[in-house]
């Protein structure tokens, strides 16, 4: 154990966002015999502790927040001793690179898991702070590392966040846990829509349950996946504009590719993301993906994928004109492009680790 470099992975808390899965899937996909992955939380709290493969120890520091955490951080970075330290998402990122004067002989990557406009107006009025700390904490990082382009181009340009320490690492879809199920035979002829993510306005199901009053297409149906703190808002709408039969709310999916695989459509109308982790996996699922071009990386998704297997709408006009072109699915294959199956994305992420080791 003591010849393997030890890799911490660190996370605010183990809550069921994508930004936590995608760290927890590289953590797990590390040969063992290789490296010794270990993960520190600063919160026990949520539900991907079971997504942490055997083995791999967990280290909870019950703190309240990133900031309180920080003596325990540093005071259990000095116990593991790590060779190499990943952290994601911006509030975690600037802990850990505050204490990276600390770590000499210790590497430090840091992964944006959003385009910074998220990240900024999710800050509310500390937007101005964040925005400030950046390019001053974000040099101390070894590698700066983000799922798709169009982040790192936002960090640069946006930010002021040099550019010379940056790679474009895509989220890795795990491919032998889809089962690709046959359409229904019984099909009514309801197309049969689904989105999934946090309710939260950062993920548009507001707008696009607004939007559907004015779709003229043929019968529908709507299943939302996914909890979070605007689902009382979602059910007000879905009750105002009478939608109780075209519209379900059934909470969050551990393995929600059932779902995706049964839909004609996969829905994404963020205002903001990242890499979409649910659309990879509903293409992977055989589904097509109707998507706003604010979804952040969709649209390199979209230039890898095959023709017409996702649509990119302008606007929320566009988007119900999309929607009212599905008709019922019928053979379905995959459609991820291999960029982003997880052999492919994992031998990227070691040979970083050992550009980082080297």
């Amino acid at each position: 154990m003591a010849s393997k470099p030890v890799i911490v992975f660190t996370l605010p808390d183990l809550s069921a966002g994508g930004a936590e899965m995608v760290l927890i899937r590289l953590m797990n996909a590390l040969p063992r015999e290789k490296y010794s992955p270990v993960l520190i939380a600063v919160r026990n709290d949520g539900v991907l502790k079971d997504f942490i493969a055997p083995g791999i120890p967990l280290h909870t520091l019950d703190a309240i927040n990133v900031i309180a955490a920080l003596p325990k951080l540093y005071k259990k970075l000095r116990e593991l001793n790590p060779d190499v330290v990943v952290s994601t998402m911006a509030h975690m990122n600037f802990s850990v690179l505050l204490l990276r004067p600390f770590f000499k002989k210790t590497k430090f990557i840091v992964r944006e898991s959003t385009v910074p406009d998220c990240t900024l107006e999710a800050r509310g009025a500390l937007g101005p702070v964040i925005r400030a700390l950046y390019p001053v904490l974000y040099r101390f990082a070894d590698k700066i590392i983000a799922p798709a382009r169009i982040i790192l181009d936002k960090m640069h340009s946006q930010l002021k966040v040099p550019s010379k320490t940056m790679a474009v690492l895509p989220n890795p879809v795990d491919t032998s846990m889809i089962t690709i199920s046959a359409p229904p035979t019984a099909n009514d002829g309801t197309i049969r829509f689904i989105a999934a993510g946090r309710l939260h306005p950062e993920k548009g199901f507001d707008r696009l349950i607004k939007a559907l009053k004015d779709y003229r297409g043929p019968a529908w149906h709507l299943t939302i996946l996914g909890e979070g703190e605007q689902r009382e808002q979602l059910e007000h709408m879905i009750r105002a504009l009478k939608f109780e039969d075209k519209i379900s709310l059934p909470g969050f999916r551990r393995e929600p590719w059932q779902e995706f695989s049964a839909a004609d459509c996969f829905l994404l109308p963020s205002r903001w993301e990242g890499l979409p982790n649910a659309a990879l996996e509903s293409l992977a699922c055989g589904t097509k993906v109707i998507a706003t071009r604010d979804a952040g990386g969709i649209v390199e998704i979209a230039a890898e994928a095959p023709d017409d297997a996702v649509t990119l709408a302008h606007t929320m006009q566009d988007f119900l004109k999309a929607m009212e072109k599905i008709t019922p699915a019928q053979e379905k294959k995959s459609l991820l492009p291999a960029c982003y199956e997880k052999k492919a994305v994992i031998e990227n992420f070691e040979k970083l680790l050992q550009e980082m080791l080297a």
